[in-house]
């Protein structure tokens, strides 16, 4: 790989390249702070705040979540690097937008107790934060990555299915919001893979433009409580088929063809980005494949695709040939497909990382 540049196109890649290292290290502390510092900000320490500082609830809520990352608020430069890479990407929430969801509304699971699978009440505390919506990567921005934190200013219950006691299975607002897209988009005859509590295919099933839902689902006791517990209470149940079957070889023995295909077989891009890497290389069902956290998935490409341009701006000598896990497959793979390409601007760096090229990339090459 050649990269021969002018001088105000290397001080573009200069500035992507910042604003990558920019991107994992907000996506470290934000991981860090869902994991185990999510109910760090209470409603206590919001209301004082804002008391003594004259701030709104928002104001309020990022300036403790930067003391509860460390991040010093006295530094200019880590205060302004905060606001433009967190502040407008928070959203306080109002409770009713989502309990006022036809799902929420319409569907319950208090018969759907057994040994096995049982129905808890969890809760989101007030300020206590969540992911929101999936990833947005500003392409006309050196490929910011914005992170949305939603939080209440109440106590939020939902409804959680838990399987040999860990949470197996819920309906909450980061699933709502990511799902809400697609929901918009499909009509026809619609292939959905994976199950789960049914909150996709019922959303699609009130469509006046979607005729018919065939789901593939290969946990039988995931079947067993939707077919006993949630189907019912479907109001278009005529609509619903399930097939008993792993979603790969459906794909690839079925010879039925579908309006849309909408893929959910993953809790996130971590253990999501195998599968989407492998349907991408079939897509056999349907001329329209919808994938949940698309814009995740590919970004993990994305940024394995800046990291071997970081390598090779900064003479670091990689074998590109040795793996101990799939990301090293993925950008060993990456490195072969761009090893022998000649960048002579940064126009062709930018369009070589964008979604549509990267969709292009994982469908015509395998990468893993």
């Amino acid at each position: 790989m050649k990269i021969k540049l002018n001088k105000i196109d290397n001080e573009r890649l200069l500035k992507l390249l910042s604003v990558n290292e920019n991107n994992l290290n907000l996506s470290e502390l934000l991981s860090l702070y869902f994991e185990k510092l999510a109910r760090g900000i209470n409603k206590k320490d919001v209301e004082a705040i804002t008391k003594l500082n004259h701030f709104s609830n928002k104001d309020g809520f990022f300036y403790l979540l930067l003391d509860l990352l460390n991040l010093d608020v006295q530094d200019q430069d880590t205060l302004l690097l905060a606001k433009d890479f967190l502040y407008d990407n928070i959203y306080q929430l109002d409770i009713n937008r989502y309990l006022n969801n036809p799902y929420l509304k319409n569907i319950s699971f208090k018969n759907s107790v057994n040994k096995e699978i049982k129905l808890i009440n969890d809760c989101y505390l007030p300020y206590e934060g969540f992911p929101l919506f999936d990833v947005f990567v500003d392409e006309n921005n050196y490929f910011k990555e914005n992170y949305s934190i939603g939080y209440f200013d109440k106590k939020y219950i939902f409804q959680a299915i838990t399987h040999s006691s860990t949470t197996w299975m819920s309906i909450i607002p980061n699933e709502i919001e990511t799902m809400k897209e697609d929901i918009k988009k499909v009509k026809g005859n619609v292939l959905v893979y994976g199950l789960g509590l049914g909150y996709f295919a019922y959303m699609i099933s009130l469509k006046d433009d979607v005729n018919k839902i065939t789901i593939i689902e290969k946990d039988s006791k995931i079947i067993d409580l939707f077919n006993k517990v949630i189907l019912p209470q479907f109001k278009y149940k005529n609509k619903i088929k399930i097939i008993n079957d792993d979603a790969f070889t459906f794909e690839k023995n079925s010879e039925e063809q579908f309006d849309f295909a909408y893929v959910d077989l993953y809790h996130g891009s971590n253990d999501g980005i195998e599968i989407y890497l492998k349907f991408k290389q079939l897509e056999l069902r349907s001329k329209n494949y919808l994938y949940w956290l698309e814009n995740s998935l590919i970004n993990v490409i994305r940024r394995n695709l800046i990291t071997i341009i970081f390598e090779h701006v900064n003479n670091i000598n990689c074998s590109y040939t040795t793996s101990k896990n799939i990301n090293d497959q993925i950008i060993n793979n990456l490195y072969d497909i761009i090893k022998d390409k000649t960048f002579s601007s940064y126009q062709e760096i930018h369009d070589l990382l964008t979604s549509e090229n990267i969709k292009k990339i994982v469908k015509i090459y395998k990468l893993i």
